[in-house]
C-alpha cells in the first residue's frame, strides 16, 4: 500500500515495489495527481507481483499466455496438460492475438459466445433437440423446487 503527502511546494508519493524496496517520490504539483500516479506505480507493482508481467504495453497475449502454461503445467495431469495446452494453441492464441491489455471483459465475452455457437454448430439436430428438452426439464425442476 502506498500513499500521497505533501513535500515542500509539492506531493510526493511512497509505495513498496514489487522488489520489497521502499520509493519515496516528489511527482506532481497538486494532490490529484500525485494520487494518480501512486495509483498507476501500485498498479504496475500488482502486475509484476502476481502476473509476472513487467510491463504490460511491450507483452502479447500469445507470450504471456505461453509464460502461464509454464508455471501451470507442472501442476496437472498429463491429460489434463495437453488439453490446456491445445486449448491456449488452437484457440485463445489465434482470437486473442494482440497485446494482452487489449483483452477486455467484452473480448472475452466475444470469444465465450463464438465458441458456444461454433459447439452447438457441430451438434446434430436431434441431439440439439434433447437438449432443448433436459433444459425444459431442468427448468421445470427447477421451479417447482423453489415453490416447496
Amino acid at each position: 500500500m502506498g500513499h500521497v503527502y505533501q513535500k515542500g511546494d509539492g506531493w510526493a508519493i511512497s509505495f513498496i515495489d514489487e522488489n520489497g524496496t521502499r520509493i519515496r517520490r516528489k511527482v506532481a504539483p497538486d494532490k490529484k495527481t500525485a494520487q494518480a500516479i501512486l495509483e498507476s506505480y501500485m498498479g504496475r507493482v500488482a502486475r509484476q507481483e502476481h502476473l509476472g508481467i513487467i510491463e504490460d504495453d511491450a507483452i502479447s497475449f500469445a507470450d504471456f499466455a505461453d509464460e502461464w502454461l509454464k508455471k501451470a503445467v507442472n501442476k496437472l495431469r498429463p491429460n489434463t496438460r495437453d488439453k490446456w495446452t491445445r486449448l491456449v494453441r488452437n484457440h485463445l492464441k489465434p482470437f486473442f492475438s494482440g497485446a494482452l491489455r487489449a483483452v477486455t471483459a467484452s473480448k472475452v465475452g466475444e470469444y465465450t459466445a463464438k465458441r458456444i455457437e461454433a459447439t452447438w454448430r457441430n451438434i446434430s439436430p436431434s441431439a440439439q433437440q434433447a437438449m432443448g428438452t433436459m433444459r425444459i426439464r431442468h427448468g421445470c425442476m427447477l421451479m417447482s423446487a423453489s415453490l416447496r
